[in-house]
């Protein structure tokens, strides 16, 4: 097995040739079942992090991970799409702004609770209380000044505790992933150097498609004025605005229950009607 061939996908009882459709739909499956069955990820669907497995650890799950991700990418497959935002910045060497996280988004309510109880702390009574009831835990979590520490400095150590959950507490997990990325021509590397372009393949960011972004993905190169090329263009059948071209040959499009069409093996629905 080579991870730098390229794959041929056949799909059992499907007589058909791959011309990138059974190719895409199969890495979508593969990054469905990455989240959902290596044990390596946990969370809400959509916003994910690690999991913290020393038996997955061992048995260098996480690396495997990292593998089939960047498999995926390097032959035209969606990325994971799911990663929780500031965990991915934290990954990547950035320092998001953690005071505002949401700690809601988190799968353990035990933390939840906690943070919510650092977050409302907002007088010297509940800063005793605080000390009283999690001072020790907020130690463990690296932060042994919450015994000195003041009213004001809370949401600075929210953002503390934070940071421990969902990035130190799994460094060697994490980093275990990124080995495995780069294992593919550093390909983890090329990712924290370009992590604003990787961010929306690497966390669900859902925004749509607006129409100036779908057109600065074209570039237009015209025959030159009063060719023959130049003519016969003018007699080719124009797409109207707001309709999608005719599939390629070999591509497919369904038709969802709700209506609207969708091609095989997309991580989103394609563009219809982008607003302006």
């Amino acid at each position: 097995f080579s991870w730098t061939d390229l794959p041929q996908i056949e799909f059992v009882g499907e007589d058909a040739d791959d011309m990138g459709g059974p190719q895409r739909e199969f890495f979508r499956l593969l990054m469905i079942e990455l989240q959902t069955s290596l044990g390596i990820f946990e969370g809400k669907a959509g916003q994910v992090f690690f999991t913290y497995d020393q038996a997955a650890l061992e048995q260098r799950k996480y690396f495997k991970g990292g593998n089939l991700i960047a498999w995926s990418i390097a032959h035209g497959g969606p990325c994971i799409r799911a990663l929780d935002p500031s965990l991915f910045q934290l990954m990547c060497g950035q320092e998001p702004q953690l005071e505002q996280f949401d700690s809601h988004v988190l799968p353990d309510p035990d933390v939840q609770s906690k943070l919510k109880q650092i977050q409302q702390c907002k007088t010297a009574e509940d800063l005793t209380a605080l000390q009283q009831d999690l001072g020790d835990w907020i130690a463990e979590c690296g932060i042994p000044g919450i015994f000195n520490a003041t009213v004001e400095d809370m949401p600075k150590i929210y953002a503390y505790v934070v940071k421990h959950y969902i990035f130190l507490r799994t460094a060697k997990m994490i980093h275990q992933f990124t080995d495995g990325m780069n294992a593919y021509g550093k390909l983890w590397d090329l990712v924290m150097d370009n992590w604003i372009a990787f961010l929306p393949l690497f966390t669900n960011m859902q925004e749509p498609l607006s129409k100036a972004a779908f057109k600065a993905i074209f570039r237009y190169n015209y025959s030159t004025r009063g060719s023959n090329h130049r003519e016969q263009r003018r007699s080719w059948p124009h797409v109207r605005p707001g309709r999608t071209p005719p599939p390629p040959r070999g591509e497919h499009f369904l038709r969802r229950p709700n209506g609207r069409p969708c091609a095989p093996g997309c991580a989103v629905r394609p563009w219809m009607r982008a607003p302006p």
